[in-house]
């Protein structure tokens, strides 16, 4: 075996400030390894290459939910928060803040390079090219971390030669036609991965406490949402059915809360709301979706296993962010969506309106119902021969009844989610409405797509569905599909068209509002809210959603909000001026 632990220590020497056409590359460092001629055919190899990348994917996952979530409408800074956090919450972002650093996105994809350019593809076993297994998870990975810059920046800066020395920096920096903007991208990272979209992926069991398979993005995944930021939606709806049906995903009944808000009888209050069901079992129900066993619907992640068995690795710092600092917590925009939600509740009896989301308040959110001021920062072992300090919380000094996000830091919950099937599902009902299938598109938050509803015009017009379709979520794998909306208000829980809608561009509209809110509510906090709320707008820029969502978080910014055009939610990029 090469020495390919020392490889990806040495590669992130080559540190990279990318910044405008005369000084696009620099290298901190002098330190570099000559290692053009280390081809990479073995299986240890292929182990280490590809365990060296998902080291440095650590770099990027509390940026991923920052960038993500702070400058959304959901997420919002405590008094405790720091001048960077502050300037990301307010949008008024300046160069030097630590999050818009580019450098970190750079070692990713240049370890990616090295991969793909060294791997000796041309091995055959048992009628295989065992290593373009390898070979298709780095340009995966290279492809999301592309995808970042050009959706957070609007541009970057293009190459695909893993750089090993100055004087390859000094050569590639000079060459002005490197740097492309977010559509040229898009456009080069689809023929990337469109000839590597059904290679199969290696099986390396686990790494540190996590499955390997759960390390890996979809190739899928990732072409449907190319395809919807290209707003080409029957290739979008054709990628996301292939990840859901290759993969086996589904928004599975059993993790549903099965019980709706009733009136005031046989209930348990919880602030506001009034829940049938103890809030550990409803807690239970929802979070067992983020741990690490077999109803994992986290398909995709960025794991933080602590090992230098793969070189450095890098700390989670999300669960100081949202608890132990307590720097960011749910906005009162958030609370105002999953507090008051309504829902008309249906039973073979009667429809009745109820209001509050499980899914918030008490699984994602919590409120402090105690606090720790008494506690002596001081503790001593068993014996009390010795003294050890326990951290101090500062979330714990906060009054009672403050709201704070309960996701991160939990025993089996350090890692970051970069794909999940249940928002393959919604990205999915975002293409199909988009192509004039709002009913179809709703039926997905409603009662799920499966035999049973593909074929009821009750939630589906049957204009919209053909043979395909029938046959697709026809499969048997697909029995226990249940509506996303479900989730949060039970079982019995249905959203309904307006009764003003007359036109069917009305009722696609429609539906991509419910969307744009249903995503949120499902997925808050895990690092998805800024972007979705970016591409529902470039589906339709009068609408401007995210400028909404924003004049919601802060409503005497309205019109500042509304006035900015696409290309004004970039951020700055590191170095120009």
């Amino acid at each position: 075996m090469k020495s390919l632990r020392y490889l990806f220590i040495a590669l992130p020497l080559l540190a990279f400030s990318l910044v405008s056409c005369e000084k696009m590359l620099s290298v901190s460092s002098n330190g570099f390894l000559y290692a053009e001629d280390n081809t990479l055919d073995s299986p240890n190899d292929s182990l280490y290459s590809v365990a060296g990348i998902l080291a440095k994917m650590q770099l990027l996952g509390d940026r991923y939910v920052m960038l993500g979530e702070l400058r959304a409408d959901m997420m919002d800074v405590t008094h405790n928060a720091t001048e960077p956090f502050r300037e990301l919450s307010s949008l008024h972002i300046s160069a030097d803040n630590p999050f818009v650093e580019v450098n970190d996105y750079y070692v990713v994809i240049n370890h990616c390079n090295y991969v793909i350019q060294h791997m000796d593809t041309s091995i055959m076993v048992a009628g295989e090219r065992y290593m373009k297994r390898e070979y298709a998870v780095a340009k995966a990975i290279r492809a999301w971390t592309y995808l970042q810059l050009a959706l957070n920046y609007g541009k970057a800066f293009y190459f695909e030669e893993p750089i090993l020395t100055v004087e390859q920096t000094q050569r590639i920096s000079k060459d002005a036609s490197l740097m492309k903007t977010k559509d040229e991208i898009i456009d080069l990272l689809v023929d990337e991965l469109l000839p590597i979209e059904n290679v199969n992926y290696p099986a390396y069991g686990s790494i540190s406490k996590y499955s390997s398979g759960s390390l890996f993005l979809s190739v899928h995944y990732l072409l449907g949402e190319l395809y919807l930021w290209r707003n080409e939606y029957a290739k979008a709806a054709a990628q996301y059915y292939a990840y859901i049906n290759d993969e086996s995903k589904k928004v599975d009944v059993n993790n549903r809360c099965t019980q709706h808000l009733l009136t005031e009888s046989n209930t348990r209050t919880r602030g506001t709301n009034i829940y049938q069901t103890e809030t550990a079992v409803v807690t239970a129900k929802w979070l067992r979706l983020f741990d690490l066993g077999s109803e994992n619907e986290a398909s995709a992640v960025i794991a933080y296993y602590y090992t230098i068995a793969f070189g450095e690795f890098t700390n989670c710092n999300l669960v100081n962010y949202t608890k132990n600092k307590f720097y960011v917590a749910p906005s009162q925009r958030a609370l105002d969506l999953y507090l008051n939600k309504t829902y008309d509740s249906f039973t073979s009896e009667e429809s009745v309106s109820t209001t509050g989301d499980l899914r918030g308040y008490p699984c994602m959110i919590r409120k402090l119902t105690s606090n720790a001021e008494f506690i002596d920062p001081w503790d001593f072992d068993e014996d009390e021969s010795k003294m050890a300090q326990v951290p101090y919380i500062d979330l714990y000094k906060e009054e009672l009844g403050t709201y704070y996000i309960d996701f991160y830091g939990r025993e089996e919950q350090d890692y970051v989610i970069l794909q999940r099937a249940t928002l393959g599902y919604l990205r999915y009902a975002e293409a199909v409405n988009r192509m004039g299938k709002p009913t179809l598109a709703l039926a997905v938050v409603n009662r799920g797509l499966k035999s049973s509803t593909i074929s009821d015009s009750l939630y589906i017009n049957q204009n919209e569905v053909d043979s395909t379709l029938k046959a697709q979520w026809s499969l048997a794998k697909f029995d226990d599909n249940c509506g996303t909306v479900t989730r949060g208000q039970g079982a019995t829980q249905r959203i309904l068209f307006r009764t003003d809608l007359v036109t069917l561009q009305d009722s696609i509209e429609f539906v991509e509002e419910v969307l744009i809110e249903e995503m949120g509510l499902e997925s808050a906090f895990q690092g998805n809210r800024f972007h979705d709320l970016q591409r529902m707008t470039h589906h339709r820029p009068e609408a401007n959603y995210i400028g909404e969502a924003l004049s919601a978080k802060f409503p005497s910014r309205r019109s500042e909000f509304m006035a900015k055009g696409e290309g004004d939610w970039y951020l700055p990029y590191p170095g120009e001026e």
